[in-house]
């Protein structure tokens, strides 16, 4: 099924954003069909865009990369598109059934809507930072960060990253590495030889690490030094945190 995804105004996007508790039980009901006749009856002209693509009725039984993958290599969007948290949103509707899965709603009116709005609904203003908070934006840019086709297993590095949450929130929301495909590479190649010597990056280390790059981009071109300077330093630091130990 092809969905053409509307233009709309600012105007328009708020007001589905401000009715969320007035439509919580078509959110529950998983109808995915019903938003262009919400703004109709609230007297909107919804236009179609030129912008038409596959809904893909993700699959929530299926694990995260997969899931990931699908989206990504489905939609076929440009990362311009992929910044818009306008898109976002309309595609989430379309997914209802995945999300109600995935972060399912208890009945409550108050927990509900906050649910909503926390997955289902991305900001109007670009905010790619914000996008790698939200469920199926935050899927996207991983994959989009991730792919590497010089690999046997172009998306080994996709799995790598969604092993742990925790590793997609360090990457996709640090400023000196957000959005970099480069320092991304490095880092998540190294977090899997680690993994592969039978010595993995804890949690913590890698959320130094990515403190340490996201320091050191305040001070050099992070995204101008090749891979080999990358992964020099990447090594020098985690020695260096590994071998630290405070003076009494």
């Amino acid at each position: 099924m092809n969905l053409i995804i509307p233009n709309i105004d600012r105007e328009t996007f708020d007001t589905l954003y401000n009715s969320i508790k007035s439509n919580i039980n078509r959110y529950r009901s998983g109808d995915e069909n019903w938003i262009y006749d919400f703004w109709r009856d609230k007297g909107y002209t919804v236009t179609p865009s030129r912008l038409d693509i596959k809904l893909l009725r993700l699959d929530p039984q299926s694990e995260e990369t997969d899931v990931a993958v699908a989206l990504y290599e489905g939609l076929g969007i440009s990362p311009m598109i992929a910044s818009s948290g306008m898109f976002w949103t309309i595609y989430s509707h379309y997914e209802l059934p995945y999300l109600l899965k995935k972060w399912s709603l208890t009945g409550n009116d108050d927990e509900d809507t906050m649910t909503i709005r926390s997955h289902y609904f991305c900001s109007w203003d670009e905010n790619r930072r914000e996008l790698g908070r939200k469920a199926l934006p935050r899927l996207w840019w991983i994959v989009h960060l991730t792919v590497d086709d010089s690999r046997t297993d172009r998306y080994e590095l996709t799995r790598e990253a969604l092993m742990q949450a925790s590793t997609v929130m360090e990457i996709l929301e640090r400023p000196g590495t957000t959005m970099n495909r480069k320092v991304t590479n490095r880092l998540l190649n190294y977090s899997l030889k680690q993994r592969e010597q039978g010595t993995p990056l804890l949690r913590e280390e890698f959320r130094k690490l990515t403190n340490h790059l996201n320091a050191l981009s305040q001070t050099i071109r992070i995204d101008a030094l090749d891979e080999k300077e990358l992964d020099d330093e990447i090594k020098s630091f985690i020695h260096w945190s590994r071998n630290y130990r405070p003076q009494p």
